[in-house]
């Protein structure tokens, strides 16, 4: 399953992102399972119907989630361009430019350390 939230600015979905990855670590699971999530961010106008988000920014942070390795988050050139120099959440490691499905150009991903 998918799931997908907005936020305004980049700071504040790294915070969540590190927040939701924290709690899974830290989280007891049923019969001692290890759970873990995939976590894509990326910078971009999503379109609003019907109390879905649609357009081309939804697929690229669907496409760029499917990337992220579990337990890992993964994040677009916009989001870090976003954040700053200075933010000061995490280290961010370029994994060089991804080409996605049904996109263009290929992206580069940062992966969050």
């Amino acid at each position: 399953d998918e799931y997908f939230a907005v936020f305004t600015n980049a700071a504040a979905a790294l915070k969540a992102a590190l927040a939701v990855q924290r709690a899974m670590v830290d989280g007891s699971w049923p019969d001692g399972r290890d759970v873990s999530l995939r976590i894509g961010l990326h910078a971009g106008r999503p379109t609003l119907t019907a109390g879905a988000y649609v357009g081309i920014a939804v697929s690229t942070v669907a496409r760029i989630c499917a990337l992220a390795p579990g337990g890992g988050i993964l994040v677009s050139r916009s989001v870090r361009t976003a954040l700053g120099e200075e933010h000061g959440l995490a280290e961010l490691r370029s994994i060089g430019g991804q080409r996605l499905r049904g996109i263009t150009e290929a992206i580069e991903l940062f992966e969050v350390g």
